[in-house]
């Protein structure tokens, strides 16, 4: 017989028999009555605190003795016994089992077996963390991830719900993200610029602002005044006329002294004027100068209407003669049909296939005059045709019907 116990103490296990017995507890004998022999008896009592045993036999107390069992409080050990039945002729045999109570089986999830049962959230297995973020823990209950509404690993938000998209708005985004942000390292939209934590408020000296715009700064073609700036075209490239690299003004027409590698014949400062009596215009030039509509040959020019605009028959802004009929170049937008400069003719010595001082055409085949002895017809436009007598070069043609 074998039957399995909880230890608690107190067991009691009682035989009576007349052959062979032998009773094991957690594999250590505990009784031996071997042999064919008269009616015997033996008890067994397991001790509550030590887990020993105290076996005695009634009909012979000098094998009474005390077997170490090495039984733990609450632990399921097994009872066996071993019994021979070898008398023909009749029997004694009873076995009690007195307090060998079957301990009470628990079902319930195993956490670690990679199975999720019960109450556990998950389980990984050999993996599971209590450090591991987005893992499991020792306890099958999931470890930091997120959406669970709190700030772990490498997130930069968690509300639990992580929907909110737009530019500068406050909650969480996809990923446990933040939406974004003046203020991210990451020039957005609408943003001039985004230093991160450096971004800073500042009158003078460049930088990103705290709203994400260039502070003032000698190059983004602002004149700060306040920051000391005189001049800033964004380049700051220097030379006359031009802003030097830090935004101060560079040698001009109006800062008192004479450029005369740049043109100028004066220079009175603030007392530059073209007001009449003035001794130096705001150009830069000596009273009379060029665009005062009064010619100066002394000075080089060759015109000045005071418009100098550089029109047809008029004059250039440096005072020399712009496009004329006479010039030698044909200018249609001008409405000139030819120009021969010197070789243009008067009307009335006008040469067939020549051209005339107002720049059009004289004599010629195709004006509908017949010019003999150059032509032997001339019907105009119509000259060429397939249905007239006069070809295209006013030479008289045959038609054929």
């Amino acid at each position: 017989m074998r039957y399995w116990f909880q230890y608690e103490g107190n067991e009691n296990l009682q035989f009576t028999g007349d052959d062979d017995v032998w009773v094991f507890i957690n594999g250590t004998m505990a009784v031996e009555m071997p042999g064919i022999h008269n009616r015997a008896v033996a008890n067994v009592v397991i001790d509550a605190s030590n887990g020993t045993a105290q076996v005695t036999y009634p009909n012979n107390s000098s094998l009474n003795t005390t077997v170490d069992l090495k039984l733990t409080i609450g632990s399921v050990y097994e009872v066996v016994v071993f019994q021979a039945e070898r008398w023909c002729c009749g029997s004694n045999y009873m076995l009690t089992l007195a307090n060998f109570l079957a301990g009470k089986s628990q079902c319930g999830p195993t956490c670690g077996d990679k199975t999720i049962a019960g109450t556990e959230e998950c389980d990984n297995g050999a993996d599971n963390s209590d450090t591991s973020y987005g893992g499991c823990t020792t306890q099958c209950k999931f470890g930091p991830f997120c959406g669970d509404g709190v700030v772990n690993g490498p997130e930069e938000c968690d509300d639990g719900r992580n929907t909110t998209v737009g530019y500068n708005i406050s909650g969480c985004g996809p990923g446990c993200k933040l939406p974004p942000r003046c203020g991210d390292g990451v020039v957005q939209t609408g943003e001039e610029c985004d230093a991160g934590s450096a971004n800073k408020d500042a009158q003078c000296g460049g930088g990103c602002s705290s709203t994400c715009q260039l502070n003032p700064a000698c190059g983004d073609a602002n004149v700060d005044t306040a920051c000391g700036e005189e001049c800033d075209d964004g380049l700051n490239s220097g030379g006359y006329g031009f802003c030097a690299p830090s935004c101060k003004l560079g040698p001009r027409c109006g800062d008192g002294v004479v450029q005369s590698d740049q043109g100028e014949e004066c220079d009175d400062g603030a007392k530059n004027s073209d007001v009449a009596g003035s001794t130096c215009t705001t150009s830069c030039q000596k009273p009379g100068f060029c665009g005062d509509g009064i010619l100066q040959t002394d000075r080089g020019e060759a015109c000045d209407d005071g418009k100098n605009d550089g029109s047809c028959g008029g004059c250039t802004p440096d005072c020399q003669r712009g496009p004329y009929c006479g010039d030698g170049v044909l200018q249609k937008e001008c409405g000139e049909v030819c120009d021969y400069g010197s070789q243009n003719e008067l009307p009335a010595n006008a040469t067939y296939g020549g051209c005339l001082t107002d720049c059009q055409l004289g004599p010629y085949c195709g004006d509908n005059i017949v010019q003999r002895p150059y032509e032997e017809c001339d019907l105009g436009a119509s000259n060429g045709g397939s249905d007239v007598e006069c070809s295209a070069s006013c030479i008289r043609q045959v038609l054929v019907q």
